[in-house]
């Protein structure tokens, strides 16, 4: 099972990560902070899940987390700082507590599976997902000017809106 954000464009099949790892949960990690820009270690918008016991119970404690912490901002607020949004908190804070689930966790780079900003420099052949939030989402929907580098994700999402207005 993938778990994604609704925001991607894939360019890649997704299904080689379940191939070529052995784990129960994949999340997409950054383990570099790239010009500054990036303090958060993992992003959340894609989540590989192996359908088995172990992940069920991972799902059911990263609901009954992130439930907590939406009801409780001081319990959110250390998790918040390190791993911002809400869904990445009860992840992260599951991360740093494995007594609480029995899962193989494993880290793909964002930088191939789920390419953000931190990691547009590092864009490739082998990059099989970008991820159009914030400012390169509202540049590729035209409702604000990009800078430099997101030129390149700009051209890239409105070739294949192109492709698909013309039914490719």
């Amino acid at each position: 099972i993938i778990f994604c954000d609704c925001d991607l464009l894939f360019l890649g099949d997704m299904e080689d990560a379940f191939k070529e790892f052995d784990f129960d949960i994949e999340q997409t990690f950054r383990n570099h902070v790239e010009h500054g820009k990036s303090r958060i270690p993992i992003n959340g918008g894609v989540l590989f899940v192996h359908n088995n016991d172990r992940t069920k119970h991972f799902m059911r404690e990263y609901l009954r987390i992130n439930n907590e912490m939406y009801k409780d901002p001081a319990f959110h607020g250390p998790y918040r700082l390190k791993y911002a949004g809400m869904n990445q908190s009860a992840i992260g804070y599951l991360l740093e507590h494995p007594e609480l689930h029995n899962c193989k966790l494993l880290d793909l780079p964002c930088a191939k599976w789920n390419n953000c900003n931190t990691e547009w420099h590092l864009f490739n052949n082998d990059t099989r997902c970008v991820h159009y939030k914030s400012a390169l989402r509202r540049a590729a929907l035209g409702q604000s000017p990009s800078n430099g580098i997101m030129q390149p994700f700009v051209n890239l999402w409105k070739k294949y809106e192109a492709e698909y207005k013309r039914g490719i």
